[in-house]
């Protein structure tokens, strides 16, 4: 069977990204929170965002230096709930930010694979090291869904991008105006802008994924 195209549609992955988080938005703001308390830095898909650092980034190292290594889990474990939500799971809990520790090791592993390329890449003029983040942030949801090895995580991630970069660059983008525009909002906005944006990277990771697998 001839592979389909994912949706990768700004208005799509923003739309979608706001339909799930009217459903259910104390769900998505808590699990969004955590994830930055305890992992130290952005939640999902570009590898960060502006303006979260200024509100919460402080208080996530002054109160947990271990997010250096725990952090790569609960980043997973947060993408996996949200990813949950996209697909229409209506029984997602907050707990489930502290899933992924059955996969720990792989995870840091992963992490530190993901990081070493993308410093790499940033080391060559910047663009390759984009290109990285582009194509590798899926790695670590792979890791819990499919229950693959860091090699494996990190070469189907890029797999699965291969074609789209462009494409997800162009959200990426678009995520930056969102939240630069919540932070000027009193840094309210950020709870709604941060939320809807993650759920729209994980829209786009399972539009990725569906296209994929129909082949």
């Amino acid at each position: 069977m001839r592979r389909s195209s994912p949706n990768l549609d700004v208005q799509h992955l923003v739309g979608t990204g706001w339909r799930i988080f009217k459903r259910d938005p104390a769900t998505c703001i808590a699990l969004w929170v955590l994830c930055i308390l305890f992992s130290g830095g952005g939640a999902g898909g570009s590898g960060g965002s502006i303006g979260i650092d200024l509100v919460l980034g402080v208080i996530s190292w002054s109160v947990n230096f271990t997010s250096l290594f725990i952090g790569p889990v609960i980043r997973a474990s947060f993408q996996r709930a949200y990813v949950q939500l996209v697909r229409g799971q209506t029984d997602v809990e907050i707990g489930s930010i502290f899933s992924g520790f059955d996969r720990f090791q792989n995870l840091l592993v992963t992490a530190l694979y993901m990081g070493l390329i993308v410093f790499a890449g940033l080391l060559f003029c910047i663009v390759p090291g984009v290109i990285a983040i582009l194509g590798l942030w899926p790695a670590l949801l792979l890791v819990l869904e499919d229950d693959l090895s860091p090699d494996e995580a990190i070469s189907e991630a890029w797999a699965l991008t291969r074609g789209y970069k462009l494409q997800l660059f162009g959200y990426g983008i678009v995520v930056l105006i969102m939240q630069f525009v919540g932070l000027l909002a009193c840094c309210v906005g950020l709870f709604v802008a941060g939320p809807v944006a993650e759920l729209g990277w994980l829209t786009a990771y399972d539009e990725l994924r569906k296209s994929r697998a129909d082949r």
